[in-house]
């Protein structure tokens, strides 16, 4: 990832908006939501590990890691022979995507209402609760990720443009206090 999304991501919110008029909206918008996928590149062991379904699956096989939210994380295969966005995806698994209210799903906001509204998440920065109007705090968000031959991979595009192919892994992470998880499915 360019070193310009990761400094983007983090800038001031003074900054954050002369880059946006100056960007316009399309172009910073999918700037922010690459550089969401990858805030930070500390990465640590998720929680959860290995399932069966790594080898079994037949199609597009998804693992959601809930980390530190406390849902067991979610190892699953959607059998399919052809290419599918990542939103059809979640949605055949039932999984519920929550965008945000300024980039819609491009930002995943909340995976099955995690985290709630009402939950409080501590974070280096103090007390933050997710309200999904805009981006994510940095300190506490969902990374989306893509498997193939063996290599993860940040998502190069939003969540709600992102496809997959028959062989690949979806990976969504819960990510609390800078830390990027890549997936160890």
């Amino acid at each position: 990832m360019p070193d310009s999304l990761v400094r983007l991501a983090h800038a001031p919110r003074t900054r954050r908006s002369h880059l946006r008029r100056t960007l316009g909206g399309a172009v910073f918008g999918l700037g922010i939501a690459l550089a969401l996928s990858g805030c930070n590149a500390h990465a640590t062991a998720p929680s959860g590990g290995p399932s069966a379904t790594a080898a079994t699956c037949s199609g597009i096989r998804v693992v959601v890691d809930f980390g530190p939210l406390g849902p067991a994380p979610i190892d699953s295969c959607v059998p399919t022979d052809a290419t599918q966005k990542a939103s059809e995806i979640a949605e055949d698994l039932n999984l519920v995507i929550d965008g945000t209210a300024t980039y819609s799903t491009a930002v995943v906001c909340r995976v099955n209402d995690e985290p709630s509204a009402s939950e409080d998440l501590q974070t280096v920065t103090g007390t933050y609760r997710e309200t999904c109007a805009d981006m994510p705090s940095a300190n506490a968000y969902w990374s989306v990720w893509v498997e193939a031959g063996g290599v993860w991979k940040y998502a190069e595009t939003g969540f709600n443009e992102l496809t997959l192919k028959p062989g690949e892994t979806l990976g969504l992470i819960f990510n609390l206090n800078n830390t990027v998880t890549a997936p160890a499915y």
